[in-house]
């Protein structure tokens, strides 16, 4: 019997509704403030080096004639253009868009002067005394009578033709991103391969050549002075510098890392996005959700499939009247989910005399623009009381979760109202899947299954086998293959590891998404973290490990289901510091 919302939801007075929007709406405009400033500090360095060596290295291989000097501006221009892309955000796609149209210009531009004044040799340095057509004239008769001439000609020839090799490969490269690639870390990665493959090409064959020339006695026709390979040598260590990812993010973590107090004001300004704070204030107050737990299915969890009902079984919420945001994995056992959920349900119900109101995203997300969802991400988990994690062996391998934690914490949410429910006992339970439900609906409450016809008895015969098959299926994890989650002792006994072996092995670089293009957005979002992703990963690792250590810990004993023995149910009480 389906319930009336009116009776169910919270009283919610229009001054604490203003209050909590204003609270909401001061944090958001603190962190875009904070996050602003932050970013400014890191970002100018690099920014001012890079821009100054991409102007001087530009202008100065238009001025100039020497072919020395021109080949200095080019390495300046390579080196500025490395040292720029250091200050770009994935979020910032104009930027990055920018910045590679201007890379394939130099790129361009590169190949272009390659091949006139390298490989067609049209020298027009006065210094130079070697015509165009003694580039072809390495005949057996040329090559005896001038070995070392015609053997300089080749190596500087061969030289040519890998840097046009390498201008041409790193266009491609660019283009192909430009049109392929819709998020910014992809580009951002392709820009880097690009420029740090040319500045290696360019300054090993540089290099190569001029210390061949030199060995063979060709100095006085080669125009590079010996201090030019100062200069190939930085732009060689600015190459391999850009071909490694960790070591680009150590040094923008320790640009960013000036300052701490930050960290998290950035990452939710760049949750927001391009918005005004004030347009996603009012967007997310109108996408905003609930819906009640009476409402509920075991069935709604058991499939992938989203009920044809969601609507008429949601309403707008307002700020601050959400009991719970559940954040939980959909490659966990849905069996375990639904009975986790429904005790704790329960609990609320004994304790407050009415079910709770939440927010579920399969139900509260009436919208499949994923750059929206996460800019209404912030003022979701905050009009929240409390965030609910249905804990299991897959929730750390599942992105969206994680930020969903992360953000709950950083927008101020009080830690004790960070509830993690300890699933894997219900999974413990060698039974049969159909066995494992508590109740088909939120809205029995009963301890027990009900054995009679059901009001929802078709819909539960339609989504029993896809919940036997997602049971029996192999779910993404972050555990190692041994030893296993679960350890049996005994008949009917089992003992789960302990929460800190999983932390343990969390890694946000595994961390998986059902939609790529949603991971793709969420891991642009997390680069912006001071420090990248290697950063946030340690972060959240140790707010999970001070979460295990400060929360007292609270045995719950599962009511006994039909055909089934009881289990020990586990929930933790977590109270941290928001990073």
């Amino acid at each position: 019997m389906r319930s009336d919302h009116a009776r169910v939801a919270p009283e919610i007075t229009g001054g604490s509704e203003r209050e909590h929007v204003h609270r909401i709406g001061a944090r958001l405009h603190a962190a875009r403030e904070v996050g602003r400033r932050r970013r400014l500090r890191a970002k100018l360095p690099p920014m001012v080096v890079g821009l100054t060596g991409i102007v001087v290295g530009i202008s100065g291989s238009s001025m100039v004639y020497d072919s020395a000097l021109r080949l200095t501006f080019m390495e300046v221009t390579l080196v500025g253009l490395a040292v720029f892309v250091l200050c770009v955000l994935p979020t910032e796609r104009r930027t990055i868009t920018a910045v590679s149209l201007v890379t394939l210009a130099v790129h361009v531009l590169g190949a272009s002067t390659t091949l006139l004044f390298g490989v067609l040799r049209a020298e027009f340095d006065p210094h130079v005394r070697v015509a165009a057509s003694d580039w072809w004239s390495c005949v057996p008769a040329t090559l005896v009578a001038n070995r070392a001439a015609c053997s300089t000609h080749m190596i500087r020839l061969a030289s040519a033709l890998a840097q046009l090799c390498a201008w041409a490969c790193g266009s491609a490269l660019l283009v192909v991103s430009l049109t392929r690639f819709a998020h910014g870390r992809p580009r951002i990665d392709a820009l880097f391969l690009a420029l740090g493959c040319n500045c290696v090409v360019f300054a090993v064959g540089h290099m190569a050549s001029f210390l061949s020339v030199a060995s063979l006695g060709g100095v006085a026709e080669y125009p590079t002075p010996p201090y030019a390979l100062v200069g190939h040598a930085i732009t060689l260590c600015a190459g391999v510098f850009s071909l490694h990812p960790a070591w680009r993010a150590s040094v923008v973590g320790w640009l960013a890392s000036r300052g701490e107090a930050g960290s998290s004001a950035i990452a939710i300004s760049s949750l927001m996005g391009a918005g005004s704070t004030e347009d996603v204030l009012v967007r997310s107050r109108a996408l905003l959700r609930a819906v009640s737990a009476d409402q509920l299915r075991a069935s709604d969890f058991a499939t992938n499939v989203i009920p044809a009902d969601v609507e008429a079984r949601t309403r707008p919420a307002r700020a601050g009247e959400i009991d719970a945001f559940v954040s939980h994995s959909w490659q966990a056992d849905p069996n375990a989910r639904w009975n986790a959920l429904v005790e704790w349900c329960d609990d609320f119900k004994r304790q407050h005399g009415r079910w709770p109101l939440l927010w579920v995203d399969r139900f509260c997300i009436v919208t499949c623009d994923v750059s929206m969802c996460v800019a209404c991400l912030p003022v979701f988990v905050s009009s929240c009381n409390t965030l609910l994690v249905l804990f299991d062996e897959t929730f750390l391998s599942r992105l969206w979760c994680i930020v969903e934690l992360w953000c709950f914490l950083a927008m101020g949410g009080d830690p004790a109202h960070v509830v993690v429910r300890d699933t894997r006992a219900m999974c413990a339970a060698e039974v049969e899947p159909a066995q494992r439900f508590s109740r088909l609906r939120m809205a029995d409450d009963c301890a027990e299954r009900d054995v009679g016809p059901r009001e929802d008895a078709a819909g539960w015969a339609a989504a029993q086998p896809t919940a036997e098959a997602a049971a029996r299926a192999p779910r993404v994890s972050l555990w190692p293959p041994s030893p296993s989650s679960v350890t049996c002792l005994a008949a009917g006994e089992h003992e789960l590891l302990p929460l800190e072996q999983l932390i343990d092995c969390f890694n946000v670089r595994s961390a998986m998404c059902s939609v790529h293009r949603d991971r793709d957005r969420l891991l642009d979002l997390v680069e912006t973290y001071p420090g990248g992703l290697s950063r946030f990963h340690v972060e959240v690792q140790a707010m999970l490990r001070r979460c295990i250590r400060a929360a007292p810990v609270r045995a719950l004993i599962a009511r006994p289901f039909i055909g089934t023995p009881a289990l020990t149910h586990r929930a933790l009480i977590v109270g941290v510091a928001a990073p």
